[in-house]
């Protein structure tokens, strides 16, 4: 009720300062991230189930634990209520939403960290046994995240084999295979220590409070490892050739544009606004009408022939691990037919 109020007041005052149209929209774009896939961004009905067990282990499973434990008295069982709510309203409505992002569930994890840390709590105070189940969960989601950790530097190694042998179908995904990343070798130890700790953990049925310990301060680690080693090399295969290609057009008086897929990347690193970057024309005149300067357009190489048949005035300018850059003078409004996905 606090929040429809909050809500409802914040309504209020848009209105009262002469902008309804901010309120119609901001319930359009909520309506629209409710019922269809916004921007791509679709899911199965439990993706967000899945993103908390792993994007918060080990928390996540000690507090699936904790669920069945015994309410506590006073005030804590008070919160402990809360958090079950919070909890329980955020899983429900995010896996409603249609759209299926990764942090929209991220107000999980404070209920999940809190039933996570009461569990512990009472099983290190009272000296009991983690269940067969639960270690065996442990055991499997650590397991997975470890072994991907490790295996993401080996595959490059193999990427030729891979590549050669056609187990990768998609055109985009094998060109971006091409990206030249270094790698220094012992990378893949970051997944190696951390599925060697997940195991040592969960093979003694009674943790110690170090052991407790030594489990989250190394998951924190990892993480911090994965994000600074593994994460930039990740990008470069990934996105790091269109990147580049909008930071080569920041301060250029010009339109940059993705073509056939959603992004924000190009208002970001050509450091152009939505205004600057269209003047509130529809993209379709950047492809078809008659332009003041130059636009600039990336699009994925196995959608190149679509976007050059439909609009004969576009220019390829170059092509690098799968994505393709594009040009459009300015001149007189074209024959184009749409933009076409």
């Amino acid at each position: 009720m606090g929040l429809v109020s909050f809500g409802g007041l914040w309504f209020a005052m848009e209105l009262l300062q002469g902008r309804p149209q901010t309120v119609v929209d901001f319930l359009r774009y909520h309506l629209r991230l409710l019922t269809t896939p916004d921007a791509g961004h679709g899911g199965p009905f439990f993706y967000h189930v899945v993103v908390l067990l792993v994007g918060v282990f080990p928390a996540s499973v000690f507090a699936l634990a904790g669920l069945r434990r015994g309410e506590p008295e006073g005030a804590l069982a008070v919160f402990r209520r809360w958090m079950l709510l919070l909890l329980g309203v955020v899983v429900a409505v995010f896996s409603i939403v249609e759209t299926k992002i990764l942090h929209y569930s991220s107000l999980a994890y404070f209920p999940i960290s809190f039933l996570a840390a009461r569990y512990l709590h009472q099983t290190l105070d009272g000296h009991t046994a983690l269940p067969g189940g639960l270690r065996a969960l442990g055991w499997g989601i650590g397991g997975l995240i470890g072994l991907a950790l490790a295996a993401m530097p080996l595959f490059s190694h193999f990427k030729e084999d891979i590549l050669a042998a056609g187990w990768i179908r998609d055109p985009f995904a094998a060109a971006n295979l091409q990206a030249e990343v270094h790698w220094q070798g012992w990378e893949f130890l970051i997944g190696l220590v951390f599925l060697g700790a997940v195991s040592w953990f969960f093979a003694f049925p009674r943790p110690t409070l170090r052991q407790v310990r030594g489990l989250f301060v190394l998951s924190a680690l990892t993480v911090f490892a994965a994000l600074s080693v593994l994460a930039p090399r990740v990008e470069a295969v990934t996105q790091r050739a269109a990147i580049e290609f909008y930071e080569s057009l920041q301060g250029a008086d010009a339109y940059v544009y993705p073509l056939g897929f959603k992004s924000y990347a190009h208002l970001f690193y050509t450091r152009k606004g939505p205004e600057t970057a269209l003047k509130g024309r529809p993209k379709e005149w950047l492809l078809s009408g008659a332009l003041d300067k130059p636009a600039f357009f990336v699009c994925k190489v196995h959608r190149l022939e679509k976007y050059l048949e439909a609009y004969p005035d576009l220019e390829v300018l170059g092509s690098r691990n799968g994505f393709v850059f594009l040009r459009r003078q300015p001149r007189e409004a074209g024959s184009g037919q749409g933009e076409g996905r």
